[in-house]
């Protein structure tokens, strides 16, 4: 049983941050990008006991999966092995370098997967708001971060900067998306 099965709904009166970035000032967007990383960070401190989705979801989903998603793994060394075969399978098709260091995954942390302006509302008072909690779950810490940029590079490259300098930095993790992406789209059924 998924400790982890409610996730409330509200409306929250306000702007997407998608419509407002551009129009920010320097000050603005540094108190925005403060808010999201203590948003990040607080998700951070709750340590579920078991990997994937958040709200009774039966597959994983986000970024770091196929479009298909993932089946829930049972343990956090399934979801480890699940990567890795992602990553042997690119490996031999000559998508990944082969010295990309195996995934070893420790700590689970809450993450919410998909954190980018379209899913943030900024409210009268300036504060920051995050919607659409469909990605979230428990993964390892560094995937929010990695996250964030496989999810606004293109589109809002400056808030992930932004928001990018206050919180941890995971360059192995980011490699090591960068090296499986071949496996979760060409090679997705593999």
């Amino acid at each position: 049983m998924h400790p982890f099965t409610d996730v409330g709904s509200s409306y929250i009166p306000g702007t997407g941050l998608d419509v407002f970035w551009a129009g920010l000032d320097a000050n603005e967007r540094a108190d925005v990008a403060d808010q999201v990383a203590g948003m990040i960070n607080e998700l951070q401190t709750v340590s579920p006991p078991f990997p994937g989705p958040i709200g009774g979801a039966r597959r994983c989903h986000g970024p770091w999966f196929s479009d298909f998603g993932a089946e829930n793994f049972p343990t956090v060394a399934a979801m480890q092995a699940w990567f890795n075969h992602k990553l042997d399978i690119c490996q031999g098709c000559r998508q990944a370098a082969a010295d990309t260091p195996r995934f070893a995954f420790k700590d689970l942390v809450l993450t919410h997967q998909d954190i980018a302006p379209r899913n943030l509302i900024l409210d009268a008072s300036g504060r920051v708001w995050l919607l659409d909690w469909a990605f979230a779950g428990a993964y390892p810490g560094g995937f929010e971060r990695v996250a964030m940029g496989v999810q606004c590079r293109f589109r809002f490259p400056e808030f992930c900067n932004e928001v990018g300098k206050l919180i941890a930095e995971s360059p192995i993790l980011q490699m090591q998306r960068l090296e499986i992406a071949y496996g979760l789209t060409t090679a997705a059924l593999a």
